[in-house]
């Protein structure tokens, strides 16, 4: 037997939506989705349930990526998230924000290991390692 969603059911969804999501676009009121919009959401309303709906649009929140904080993508919106192929890449962490992966590059420690010619005082090259 097939889940029935109302409309106030799509009410919830689209509030949820804006509470969990206040950077991206809030969409029309569910009066005005067009057909296909309204599918996707009844569909993942009765495969997923409002709650966990609520967790991924709170995951989407926390990505600097889908959010668009970190510049590189501004492209998200109720719609994108609603498609179940990005709605299962969301669940699975994909646009999880990562660890920064910043050069951990020490100048200071790289100048102390760093191989050193110098010069005899009869003018031969000699090349070795500075251990200070």
């Amino acid at each position: 037997m097939e889940i029935k969603v109302t409309k106030e059911d799509l009410k919830y969804l689209r509030d949820l939506f804006i509470q969990k999501c206040p950077s991206l676009p809030k969409p029309m009121d569910v009066d005005t989705w067009s057909p296909g919009r309204t599918d996707r959401a009844k569909r993942a309303i009765r495969r997923y349930g409002c709650n966990k709906l609520g967790e991924v649009f709170a995951r989407v929140e926390k990505s600097d990526f889908l959010s668009g904080r970190n510049g590189r993508w501004g492209k998200c919106g109720i719609d994108w998230i609603l498609k179940p192929e990005n709605f299962s890449k969301i669940m699975e962490g994909n646009y999880d924000n990562r660890p920064s992966k910043t050069s951990s590059f020490d100048l200071d420690e790289a100048l102390k290991k760093a191989t050193i010619c110098s010069k005899k005082s009869d003018g031969a090259t000699i090349t070795g390692r500075k251990d200070i």
